[in-house]
């Protein structure tokens, strides 16, 4: 930033004085070796925004980079925007929200992570441990990692709320998938799954993701291009998902590959739906 020495001083600005207009955080080009946390902004709204991107509006200029849990963790910060940026981790998550943080956007950004053998939340490149709502993942490049999301957090008397997954390139998920619990207001388009190298699970696969109680959706235009060998296979796999009546919730236009079984005991399911 050209008034700070770190994203991490700017982070203290915000935390010490909050905003009463919108805020824009313009990186130079570089890397930045840092974990930041964002906890509560005073002031912020619909109408004073925090935007954290790129100086020049090239992705690639950007690096922000950390080797533990978590390169950015939300723990109570709203009306965050992340911008054309590179944001990695070399052994954990790229985002981890650790308290309730709303209206949180990441876009066009390229998150990557690493591959490993584990369903666990902590090597998700996003992974959503707090009733988070309004939430936007759109024009992103999400590599590798074990999961491209992870949102198993709440219950039926507790919804997170409108998630918006548009127009993202989700790439070589080790176990492939988003791990989505309890959502009212799901919005999930034109996304490209695909992964280049086997999935390391030799159990289950879902790549456009495992939802439970994930209800008023719209499902469209996506493409899965992920396929595995061995295990089961699921392109997505919903269980007591409720659309809406009016207006109704679709399922509309997708186009996912499973690929050929490799015996007769793997069992493929481009869409698996029960109680939904």
């Amino acid at each position: 930033p050209s008034d700070y020495a770190s994203i991490s001083a700017a982070r203290d600005a915000l935390a010490s004085f909050g905003v009463c207009d919108d805020v824009v955080f313009n990186l130079a080009a570089g890397t930045y070796t840092e974990q930041v946390t964002f906890p509560e902004i005073l002031g912020v709204s619909e109408d004073a925004t925090v935007t954290f991107q790129s100086a020049s509006g090239n992705t690639n200029s950007v690096i922000w980079t950390y080797n533990s849990t978590g390169t950015v963790i939300m723990s109570g910060a709203d009306w965050v925007t992340f911008k054309k940026m590179r944001i990695n981790n070399t052994s954990a998550n790229v985002f981890r929200f650790t308290g309730v943080s709303n209206h949180i956007t990441i876009d066009n950004c390229w998150l990557k992570g690493i591959s490993i053998s584990s369903t666990g939340g902590t090597y998700s490149l996003i992974d959503v441990a707090a009733s988070v709502s309004d939430f936007t993942l759109t024009n992103n490049k999400l590599e590798k990692g074990a999961n491209w999301l992870n949102a198993n957090t709440g219950g039926t008397s507790d919804y997170k709320k409108n998630f918006v997954i548009n127009d993202n390139n989700m790439k070589d998920q080790s176990y492939g998938y988003g791990y989505l619990y309890y959502i009212d207001g799901m919005e999930m388009n034109r996304n490209v799954i695909k992964n280049d190298s086997a999935f390391s699970s030799t159990t289950g696969y879902f790549p456009m993701g495992y939802w439970q109680y994930v209800n008023n959706y719209n499902v469209t235009r996506n493409y899965v291009g992920a396929t595995a060998g061995n295990g089961w296979y699921y392109g997505i796999y919903m269980i007591n998902c409720v659309g809406s009546n009016n207006p109704r919730s679709q399922f509309a236009n997708n186009c996912i590959m499973t690929g050929h079984p490799s015996s007769t005991s793997t069992s493929y399911y481009p869409i698996y739906a029960s109680g939904t």
